[in-house]
């Protein structure tokens, strides 16, 4: 009997230490303090002021799509557009796919109906925008990377609870580090893995925290090499770094329902017209946002209309940029606000 209560005692130790670590000395730490100082300023008074308009709902959907990696664009883009359950999905459908009938590469002009809807007051979108090749080969260490990987899988074997939800994130963690130790493997997805997952997790934990009644919530994504890879071991990611942002923002909030949906790369979407509307704001932003380019007018008409008919003074969506500081130590978040045909 003492035997096994050492042990547990040891067990919890060490995944305190290890947690602490992680916390400490991880890359996403740094950049969720930066993305919380800036959130917290006029960002957390927009978003609360949403959700005031939906005291009672308690079932939410965030539906993303990203620019990333085109030659033709100037920065990359993680958008996400989340949605509260307020009619039926069939209904939500038909109404994007009336207002929204083509993506944004397919357009030369937007349509009047287009830019209206984008405006609707019923979802809210975020934005992160990202310098290209924000992170490179410099930035990872792949020894360091799988042995951590390896730990959080010994911790998730003998701590949580015991389900089939535990058994799925285990496989595919697994899988993701037999990836890692293949030599071809591509650095630059590793990283859009880790940031596109940082941030949905972000978003979700941002929308329990502001909003204590959340009872379910789907995060369901474009198709991507992110979300396809080693059968969507982003979700297990995504879960991994929801446990570690509450654990630094000190949050006890109720566990909730979550659903996935693993893109396959031979099949369309269900949900593909909702798509569309993260669709026109990274295709946008990634666009127009140019090493401080601020005269618009410089771009093509349909970014334009976008950014003046639906950007310009939206306090419905949130757009963030990351920064890359000239001393690579220290990182920089900030909130970009368009205003009269200019970015301010």
């Amino acid at each position: 009997m003492k035997t096994k209560i050492k042990k547990k005692v040891n067990d919890k130790t060490k995944i305190r230490r290890l947690n602490s670590l992680s916390l400490k000395k991880g890359i996403f730490p740094k950049l969720l303090d930066c993305l919380e100082d800036t959130i917290s300023k006029s960002a957390i008074v927009d978003f609360q002021n949403y959700l005031k308009k939906f005291p009672d709902i308690t079932k939410w959907t965030v539906y993303s799509d990203y620019c990333l990696d085109d030659k033709n664009k100037n920065s990359d883009v993680y958008s996400f557009a989340l949605f509260p359950h307020i009619k039926d999905f069939r209904m939500l459908l038909d109404e994007i796919s009336s207002n929204i009938k083509k993506d944004l590469k397919e357009k030369k002009v937007i349509a009047e109906e287009t830019l209206d809807y984008l405006k609707n007051e019923n979802f809210f979108v975020f934005n992160f925008i990202f310098p290209k090749k924000y992170f490179n080969a410099k930035d990872f260490y792949k020894e360091k990377e799988i042995n951590s990987l390896k730990k959080h899988i010994e911790i998730i074997k003998d701590n949580w609870k015991d389900d089939e939800s535990k058994r799925r994130i285990l496989m595919l963690l697994r899988k993701w580090v037999k990836e890692l130790e293949v030599k071809s493997f591509s650095i630059k997805l590793y990283f859009q893995i880790l940031i596109c997952s940082f941030l949905a997790a972000y978003i979700c934990v941002l929308l329990q925290r502001e909003k204590g009644n959340v009872e379910i919530y789907s995060w369901l994504s474009d198709k991507d090499d992110m979300t396809t890879f080693a059968e969507g071991v982003i979700t297990a990611i995504y879960i991994l770094r929801k446990e570690e942002i509450k654990t630094i923002m000190k949050l006890k909030i109720k566990p909730i329902i979550e659903g996935f949906y693993t893109p396959k790369s031979d099949k369309e979407l269900f949900y593909e017209p909702l798509i569309k509307i993260p669709d026109h704001f990274c295709g946008t932003l990634a666009t127009v946002i140019k090493n401080n380019e601020n005269n618009l007018q410089n771009f093509e008409s349909k970014y334009i209309q976008i950014v003046e008919g639906v950007l310009k003074e939206n306090k419905n969506i949130i757009n963030i940029e990351f920064l890359r500081d000239t001393d690579r130590k220290k990182l920089a978040v900030q909130r970009l606000v368009f205003r009269n045909k200019n970015l301010v």
